[in-house]
């Protein structure tokens, strides 16, 4: 008789790291659509205030987040090496 198949766990995880106010965060790579370079914001009035605004990405409008002030960390402004 055979046995059940089994499901296989991929050991191998890996992750989209970034370090808001010096705290190391992670997000599973398959979670992530696209990382781009800080560019213009359109407001986007009613919106939570962790988010900075709208961008146009390749077309489509993406969300801009302040991940420091959405995980409740001391607030920076925003640089190309942020």
């Amino acid at each position: 008789m055979s046995s059940p198949a089994k499901a296989v766990i991929d050991p191998i995880h890996r992750w989209v790291t970034f370090s808001p106010a010096g705290e190391p965060y992670g997000i599973g790579v398959m979670t992530v659509q696209g990382v781009v370079p800080l560019t213009d914001l359109t407001p986007v009035p009613g919106s939570p205030h962790y988010a900075l605004g709208s961008a146009n990405v390749r077309g489509n409008p993406a969300p801009g987040i302040d991940a420091q002030i959405r995980l409740g960390l001391s607030g920076q402004v925003p640089s190309d090496s942020s």
